[in-house]
């Protein structure tokens, strides 16, 4: 080749090369901003799950208040006649002034308004279009029996509506529903972002309320625009006819860290084509034979692959969050600050597929995923486990990582045959997970709803205090658990509540679930005046949030008993505020009637676990199982099992069938 056609090839090459890293700096630029927008677009979407189900939540509990009314109006359905003008304008005057003035009705006065409709036409004073906006409720209660909706009513605020059938009839059969409208507070959404981990919004109307705060604001400026906007962060749903609901997380660190990776990607690129170049330049104005163009080459190859090859490590980190989770990634290195465990840590460099096959998902948190899953080994070997899954966006966050950590170690640590054991725990592609002894049975909550369904009522006393026997005997073992050295842990389970004791289809009961387990020897400690676990079965103290010991687990167990005795919770709110309150101030006086209406020998025992101050509580749980013992009413495993298959035997049995290989498969 002559040197004038070196030269120019040389050149040629040169602007191909630096015009190839301009193409290609800019779509990896562009490629790591999509990956971190669709990031927040799925971390908000998230949220906006949690914030749909919380306020689903708010609405059943109403629902259920809205209920409890109704069946206070039941006493007047026998005197209804709208047929007869004079007898019509009695019965109304009657039901206003027993709504607007009567005692018992003074607990839901102070929900919000209520209204009365008989016959589908509305008794209590209301506006045509308060009516109308109040229809599809009303017939909804009317078919179902109860039903709940976010609305707003005239030029009023934004409330959250209930109504409920009454269960009793007039003379010729005509249907009463009772609605509820409370109005939805920016306190109550603020104890709703508590829940969700970001602000929340409600739009009915044209009125709006939100969570307060600097993303509340943000959120109710882009929430209340003619459209929703189409930005990282923001996600929102209509939830009922003109009602949205709305959340918002602040995307800007995110895609600010992307833009810096984009621009380091660029430089790398640049370097790739810059040496690329600078080689093109030298082959073709370089003099000489063969051998030392070629050195040249080969010099210039083996640095091309060195660059090729960390080109392509950063392109797998942007496409693949999983193998993006490094040891030298920033949420590690936070788990190896906050005191994590660094062997945990190291196997992030050898992720692994998983080997847990899902067979049906189970139910789903703010914090974990829960699945029924099968491990398959040699020579036909299948095993069922139900494994909980870190959910995959909460895996940077170093305090959420570490809690799901010791409820791992802790889980592990408990072997009894009143635990619910952990058998595994580690992180593959999926993510961080553990893995728990599968059970066919149902949590106590199912176990009694199950009963109130198939035989018309709850647990009988001797079933209760087989429960309350089993419990303790778990909740003895880990109020004593020590360390290697003998030191007392000081555990405390802080959500013993009836979703947390599992009764299997043997009739053995086990108690499950330590994620927010008070210890000594955490990597996680909850702050002073942080609140954790089920706010109907909290003990005053942990309602106050105050320290904690064994006995509030003890007054935990006595609520759990009184709901399966009773199908009832002996703590109501219309919020989670006032249900904090509620639990805040303890037993009160129509608490303690509702428990001594109770049969024998309930009353003497829930009485005492009960207690305001812990001191005058059982000291401890053995001293509580003794007391249950001495009564001498205690069902047996068998009678649980019997239990077991006169509420749930087709459910279980239909379960079974599901989650049991056939051969072959």
């Amino acid at each position: 080749m002559s040197d004038t056609a070196r030269k120019v090839l040389g050149g040629v090459l040169a602007v191909a090369f630096l015009s190839a890293a301009g193409v290609v700096s800019s779509r990896m630029a562009a490629a790591r901003v999509q990956a971190a927008e669709r990031q927040a677009y799925a971390d908000a979407h998230a949220r906006l799950e949690r914030a749909q189900a919380a306020v689903d939540r708010q609405g059943k509990l109403l629902a259920q208040r809205t209920q409890l009314a109704a069946s206070l109006l039941g006493v007047l359905m026998p005197t209804l006649n709208l047929d007869d003008a004079d007898a019509r304008t009695q019965f109304v005057k009657t039901v206003q002034n027993f709504v607007d003035t009567e005692a018992p009705w003074k607990p839901y006065r102070e929900l919000g308004a209520i209204f009365v409709f008989v016959r589908g036409e509305p008794i209590t004073a209301m506006t045509q279009g308060d009516a109308a906006q109040l229809e599809e409720l009303r017939a909804d209660a009317e078919t179902s029996g109860s039903s709940s909706r976010v609305l707003r009513l005239g030029d009023g605020p934004v409330s959250l509506a209930a109504a409920a059938r009454v269960p009793q009839v007039g003379p010729r059969n005509e249907v009463a529903v009772v609605v509820i409208a409370s109005t939805v507070t920016s306190a109550q959404l603020e104890t709703l972002r508590g829940e969700v981990g970001a602000p929340v919004l409600l739009r009915a109307a044209g009125a709006v309320v939100h969570s307060g705060g600097p993303g509340g604001a943000r959120l109710a400026d882009l929430g209340t625009g003619p459209a929703r906007p189409e930005e990282p962060g923001f996600a929102a749903t209509m939830i009922a006819p003109d009602v949205d609901l709305a959340t918002w997380i602040d995307a800007g660190p995110a895609l600010e860290l992307a833009a810096a990776e984009s621009a380091r990607s660029r430089l790398l690129v640049f370097g790739v084509a810059v040496l690329l170049a600078t080689a093109a330049v030298a082959f073709g104005f370089r003099k000489g034979g063969g051998g030392e163009q070629e050195r040249l080459l080969r010099e210039t190859a083996a640095q091309l692959q060195a660059q090729r090859e960390e080109l392509q490590r950063l392109s797998l980190q942007t496409s693949n969050p999983a193998i993006a989770l490094n040891p030298n990634a920033a949420n590690t290195a936070q788990v190896h600050a906050e005191g994590g465990d660094a062997a945990l840590a190291a196997t992030s460099a050898s992720v692994v597929q998983s080997r847990y096959e899902e067979l049906a998902p189970l139910g789903e948190g703010g914090m974990a995923k829960v699945s029924v899953a099968m491990v398959r080994g040699a020579e036909g070997f299948r095993r069922l486990f139900v494994v909980k899954r870190l959910r995959p966006e909460l895996a940077g966050t170093t305090e959420l990582v570490n809690q799901f950590i010791d409820e791992a170690r802790l889980g592990a640590s408990l072997v009894h045959s009143n635990v619910v054991p952990v058998f595994d725990f580690g992180r593959d592609t999926d993510g961080y997970y553990m893995a728990q002894e599968y059970i066919l049975g149902r949590d106590v909550d199912a176990v009694v709803q199950a009963s109130l369904r198939k035989r018309g009522r709850p647990l009988e006393v001797p079933l209760v205090l087989a429960i309350a026997q089993e419990a303790l005997k778990a909740l003895s073992y880990a109020h004593a658990k020590t360390d290697d050295a003998g030191r007392p842990l000081g555990l405390v389970h802080r959500d013993v509540s009836p979703n947390n004791l599992m009764v299997s289809a043997r009739g053995e009961v086990k108690l499950l679930d330590f994620g927010i387990v008070k210890g000594e020897h955490r990597l996680t400690k909850t702050q002073t005046g942080v609140v954790k676990g089920n706010l109907f079965f909290m003990s005053p103290e942990q309602a106050k949030g105050l320290p904690l010991d064994a006995r509030s687990d003890l007054f935990s167990l006595g609520l759990v008993l009184f709901y399966a005795a009773t199908g009832e919770t002996l703590y109501s709110g219309g919020t989670n505020f006032e249900l904090l309150t509620r639990a805040a101030g303890g037993v009160v006086d129509g608490d303690v009637a509702r428990v001594k209406a109770l049969s024998e020998p309930l009353p003497g025992l829930l009485l005492k676990a009960l207690r305001l101050e812990p001191s005058e509580r059982y000291a401890d749980a053995d001293e509580f199982a003794r007391a249950v013992a001495a009564t001498g009413q205690v069902a047996s495993a068998a009678d649980l099992k019997a239990l077991m298959e006169a509420v749930l035997k087709d459910e279980l049995a239909e379960e079974q069938a599901r989650f049991t290989p056939r051969e072959g498969a």
